[in-house]
C-alpha cells in the first residue's frame, strides 16, 4: 500500500480512519471492504489521484459527504450490485462489485450515458497505475506563489502544525522579504526529490531567481 500511497495528491493527505470507524460503514452499507481498501483508509481518509478523489469515511471529526450518504443518493441507472467509492471531476464513478457481502477487489469505472467500463482494473492500485498520469522525474512542478514579511521561512509537512516539534519541519534564516515561488521535483517512485524556493514569479519576470540552494528532502 506504500506504493500507492505515494501517488496522492500533496493536498489531499488527511489523517487516517480507525478500524472502528471502518466496521461501521460496513454495517451502514452492509458490506465488506477489501483489505487494499481498508489498509489505505487507516492511512488517509479519502484520497485524491490526479482528477480521481475517493470518498471518505465518517468519523467523529467528519467530513461533508462520506461514502455512505453518497450511496444513499445513487445515481440513476447504476446497476444495484455497485458501491460507489469515488468519482473523477466529470463525474464518473469508482465502483466496486458486490458479492455476497463482500466488495470484490475489481475496480469498475461507471458513466451514467455509456455504463459499466468494458475492461475493470483487477485492484485500485492497478485502476491508478493505468489511469492516473505519473508526474515526469526531474520537472519542476510549480506549487505556487507566496510572500515573506520577515527574515524566517519554515519549510514543513502540511500536516502538522507550526507549533509541533517535528523532524520534518526546518527554519530557514536570512531569508529575503518579498513575493516567492515554490516547486518540487519527484524521483520516479514519486517521492518528493527537491524542494525549491525562488524570489519573485517566472510569469512576472521572465525568468526564476534562485535564492537558496534546493533543499534535499529524499
Amino acid at each position: 500500500m506504500s506504493k500507492l500511497t505515494k501517488r496522492l495528491h500533496p493536498d489531499s493527505k488527511m489523517p487516517g480512519v480507525s478500524a472502528v470507524d471502518l466496521k461501521k460503514a460496513e454495517r451502514a452499507l452492509g458490506v465488506l471492504f477489501p483489505d487494499e481498501y481498508k489498509d489505505l483508509f487507516l492511512q488517509t481518509n479519502g484520497a485524491q489521484f490526479g482528477e480521481w478523489s475517493l470518498y471518505p469515511i465518517s468519523t467523529k471529526r467528519t467530513v461533508s459527504i462520506d461514502l455512505v450518504r453518497h450511496n444513499e443518493k445513487r445515481p440513476a441507472g447504476l446497476p444495484d450490485d455497485l458501491i460507489c467509492i469515488g468519482e473523477n471531476l466529470t463525474g464518473d464513478k469508482l465502483c466496486y462489485r458486490i458479492r455476497k457481502r463482500f466488495l470484490q477487489e475489481l475496480v469498475f469505472r461507471w458513466n451514467e450515458k455509456t455504463g459499466i467500463a468494458k475492461y475493470p482494473s483487477s485492484s485500485l492500485k492497478e485502476f491508478v497505475d493505468w489511469h492516473v498520469p505519473k508526474r515526469k522525474t526531474n520537472q519542476a512542478y510549480r506549487l505556487g506563489r507566496f510572500t515573506v514579511e520577515s527574515n524566517e521561512l519554515i519549510v514543513t509537512d502540511p500536516y502538522y502544525g507550526l507549533e509541533e516539534d517535528t523532524d520534518s519541519q526546518l527554519i530557514l534564516s536570512n531569508v529575503k522579504s518579498g513575493s516567492w515561488t515554490a516547486a518540487i521535483v519527484y524521483t520516479k517512485d514519486e517521492w518528493v526529490k527537491q524542494l525549491l524556493v525562488f524570489e519573485g514569479d517566472k510569469k512576472r519576470s521572465g525568468k526564476w531567481h534562485r535564492q537558496e540552494q534546493p533543499i534535499g528532502v529524499d
